[in-house]
């Protein structure tokens, strides 16, 4: 792993790898910065890069300049559309960029009630609230103001008709809107609580506490609606490409009309009021999640396909200025650090 998410301050790990061990027929990346680090010390070794998040716009640029400039045969996989289609957008030619569905096992995931009564013991919930999740990839990259408000639309509806149960809204601590909700639900005077939880960015770790998740914005669906859908836990999601994808309307999920208060609103009063239509969703879920993992060596097999296809006659030669490659990359990242601060 690299410290504090920087690839470029991993330079010492990759320098040890470097000198202890021989040169790897591919390497596999897990980041612009990481593919960017490779690309500067080994320029010749053929690279897949694995990309689960949407890039920062500002990593575009480099991006296509890693992908169409490679010394070095390299490859994207992406289990998200957009942003496959987001790198074509910028230039990236389509054939390097390979489109594989999240796959994820479904043994020894099914929650249990002890598990919920854990989860909701530590915020201090009992069983009667409803719980809804802001469910993105990254965690922070819905919005909480509009999640909240959806979640309240929602709870006025029911409660129109009779019922009336507290209502909790979990976002991520780092969430940037957070305190916007804090203030909105104690004005409003309703049974009405935010819970900040680090815990949705390890979605596994929590989702089973919950009674729906809401999955909105650029950032919504990916590898959280999956873990949603491995633990039974019913998604409303606004419609992109990612969701779409993902979810089968009224089978595996709910998709609302657009990513507006009102219309998520309309979909989590259904989900909330309707215990038979929740249950449907939550045996579906588990059926799509099983399926997935069916394709699981036919997704090992596309791998192993791709690794043989980007190192067939291309054999990886030791470059004899590596040390001086890395010595200048580490060189340029200290300088622009040294010019950010100063």
């Amino acid at each position: 792993s690299m410290p504090r998410s920087q690839a470029m301050l991993g330079w010492l790990a990759l320098r040890r790898r470097m000198r202890s061990a021989p040169l790897p027929d591919v390497m596999h990346c897990w980041s612009a910065g990481a593919l960017n680090l490779v690309n500067r010390c080994w320029p010749r070794l053929p690279r897949v890069l694995t990309l689960v998040e949407p890039p920062q716009p500002q990593e575009m640029p480099l991006l296509r300049r890693l992908l169409r400039y490679s010394a070095a045969p390299v490859r994207v996989i992406t289990p998200r559309p957009s942003v496959a289609q987001g790198l074509r957008t910028v230039g990236v030619p389509a054939d390097l960029v390979y489109t594989l569905p999240s796959v994820l096992a479904p043994a020894g995931l099914e929650p249990s009630a002890s598990d919920r009564q854990a989860i909701r013991q530590s915020w201090g919930l009992d069983d009667s609230t409803h719980v809804v999740a802001l469910l993105d990839a990254p965690p922070v990259g819905g919005d909480a103001v509009t999640a909240a408000m959806a979640s309240g639309l929602a709870w006025e509806s029911l409660a129109a008709k009779g019922s009336q149960p507290p209502l909790a809204v979990v976002v991520h601590p780092l969430q940037p809107r957070r305190m916007q909700v804090q203030v909105m639900f104690e004005r409003l005077g309703k049974p009405f609580r935010i819970i900040q939880d680090a815990r949705l960015a390890c979605p596994w770790r929590m989702l089973a506490g919950c009674d729906a998740a809401l999955t909105i914005g650029p950032a919504a669906g990916g590898l959280g609606v999956a873990w949603a859908q491995a633990l039974g836990c019913p998604v409303v999601a606004e419609p992109t490409l990612d969701t779409l994808a993902q979810i089968g309307h009224e089978a595996s999920g709910l998709i609302a009309a657009d990513g507006r208060p009102r219309s998520l609103a309309y979909q989590l009063h259904r989900l909330l009021g309707d215990a038979v239509l929740a249950q449907q969703i939550r045996q579906t879920s588990t059926v799509v999640t099983r399926h997935r993992q069916g394709a699981m060596d036919q997704w090992r097999q596309t791998l192993a396909d791709l690794y043989a296809q980007i190192t067939e006659g291309h054999r990886p030669v030791w470059p004899p200025d590596a040390a001086a490659r890395l010595a200048q990359a580490v060189g340029d990242w200290g300088k622009a650090l040294a010019a950010l601060w100063l």
